[in-house]
């Protein structure tokens, strides 16, 4: 006989956390708890970091660069715009990664350079 659960505060529908549930073992015995949803034992880390932190990971000469670059392209404008407006960023977010993968691309930084950037 397989373990039966049952949901007490709502019978029928699967539990939630918070339901009382009844616990049939294969013995025949009866527990009744509070369900709560198993936990992931492997949580994604989300890297964020104020702005400011950010920034100071550039050199001089990096953000002259982005900021001289900014003037001519509107993509680039838009997103220095955004991040000035931000007061932390994602390290992991494809709007902070995809430009730096840009200026891989474009042989305006190494990937090492992005690498440590990021990191």
């Amino acid at each position: 006989m397989p373990i039966l659960i049952g949901n007490l505060t709502n019978p029928g529908a699967d539990p939630v956390d918070g339901d009382k549930i009844r616990i049939t073992y294969p013995s025949g015995a009866i527990e009744i708890k509070t369900y709560y949803a198993p936990v992931d034992p492997d949580p994604v880390m989300i890297r964020v970091i104020p702005t400011h932190e950010f920034l100071d990971r550039f050199t001089d000469d990096e953000l002259s660069l982005i900021w001289r670059l900014a003037q001519t392209n509107d993509k680039i404008h838009g997103w220095t715009i955004w991040l000035g407006r931000q007061a932390i960023v994602n390290l992991d977010a494809a709007r902070i990664t995809t430009p730096l993968q840009m200026g891989v691309t474009a042989g305006k930084i190494t990937q090492e350079r992005m690498n440590a950037i990021l990191a």
